[in-house]
């Protein structure tokens, strides 16, 4: 290589800052959720209302969720790689 030419960016490289940065956004999305959470959490208890609690674990998830998890499980089978799609088109009508 002459001198005078200097190698381009490596794709690679590129890409794996970009995903880098799109997990750091992510996790700075979820952080600041989390904080909105307790700061809601804290809000019920100082005014002594009772403060629902997460489930520990999946066997003492509601039932909704069980059946919701069921149902896209059984759409992701039959549309495949369309569910993807599905799932973004109905996510931009929102």
């Amino acid at each position: 290589m002459a001198a005078d030419q200097t190698p381009g960016p490596d794709p690679a490289q590129a890409r794996l800052a970009e995903a880098l940065a799109e997990r750091d956004q992510a996790l700075t999305a979820l952080a600041r959720a989390r904080e909105e959470l307790e700061a809601l959490r804290l809000a019920l208890r100082e005014r002594g209302e009772p403060v629902p609690d997460a489930p520990a674990s999946a066997g003492e998830l509601p039932l909704r969720y069980l059946l919701a998890d069921r149902a896209n499980d059984q759409v992701k089978g039959l549309l495949g790689p369309l569910h993807g799609l599905a799932r973004r088109l109905l996510a931009r009508g929102r």
